[in-house]
């Protein structure tokens, strides 16, 4: 995860954990199973490893510019934090 941060914004300015994020008209919530992820936004923009944290699937919601990072462990939504 740091490394896409880092990638992505060279001077990551601002990370907010969240509870839910809103995909079209679906709300995810912490605990929501991968195949609900998927089904209701699609394909991520990448998906990395967190070792034994589990896998981070990146999305861009919205016209922010915001990149949301989604952490998956057995298959269930483990956290949700919004990278600006």
């Amino acid at each position: 995860m740091l490394l896409l941060t880092l990638l992505t914004f060279p001077a990551a300015s601002y990370q907010k954990t969240l509870p839910s994020v809103r995909c079209g008209t679906h709300l995810i919530r912490i605990g929501d199973s991968l195949s609900a992820l998927k089904r209701v936004c699609g394909k991520p923009l990448a998906i990395d490893s967190a070792g034994q944290q589990g896998k981070d699937y990146s999305y861009q919601f919205g016209r922010s510019g915001a990149i949301t990072l989604i952490r998956v462990k057995q298959h269930r939504v483990t956290r949700i934090v919004m990278v600006r």
